[in-house]
């Protein structure tokens, strides 16, 4: 993201911080040690807010162009809640279509003092990319030096995401409310989303 005109470049670090509730997504390193924005799907939300930088420290040194919140309902304690949504649509020329499946529950455990909100997710998207790798010299080469198999097909590069937030509130009084949040994600790729921009495979 870039905010006020500043942006950075994939090995900079970011100018725009970007937040689920008081939880930074900006940077978060993977098993190579390099740091990337982390693609959490996001859902249940209250509101998003978008502050003008440059921010204070409280969003860290990487909010110079601004800070991104997404915030997500709070538990309820009064109500009891359930919700489900269901959603689909089509991507032209990917093998199959795509499904969005959400459900969200709510529950009081103790009137006015804790509570209990679940929301969980399943995102299935069909790959829309046109896998030639027969007519890639540089594949062709690799593959005769290690015997691997190269394969062509249309509709290459699915995606599955599976996740969910749970989140406990404890609010023993008017001035203290303590909120515990646990997120979980996974992702299934089918091959790089890379394309060849020069065309030849």
């Amino acid at each position: 993201l870039s905010m006020r005109g500043i942006g950075a470049s994939q090995t900079d670090e970011t100018t725009v911080g970007v937040y689920l509730g008081e939880v930074s997504l900006n940077n978060i390193p993977f098993a190579s040690g390099a740091g990337t924005d982390t693609d959490i799907k996001l859902i249940d939300l209250d509101r998003i807010e978008v502050l003008r930088g440059p921010q204070g420290t409280l969003f860290g040194s990487g909010a110079i162009g601004g800070a991104v919140r997404n915030i997500p309902n709070a538990p309820n304690l009064n109500e009891f809640e359930a919700i489900g949504k269901i959603g689909f649509s089509d991507t032209d020329g990917a093998a199959g279509t795509n499904n969005k499946v959400t459900g969200i529950v709510n529950i009081p455990l103790i009137e006015n003092q804790l509570a209990l909100r679940v929301a969980v997710y399943r995102h299935e998207n069909s790959g829309y990319i046109e896998l030639a790798s027969s007519a890639h010299p540089t594949a062709l080469g690799i593959a005769g030096d290690f015997g691997g198999e190269l394969l062509n097909e249309d509709g290459s590069g699915d995606t599955e995401f599976v996740g969910g937030r749970v989140s406990l509130l404890w609010q023993p009084s008017e001035n203290l409310a303590v909120t515990l949040m646990h997120i979980q994600q996974e992702m299934d790729q089918d091959g790089i989303l890379k394309v060849d921009p020069n065309g030849e495979g």
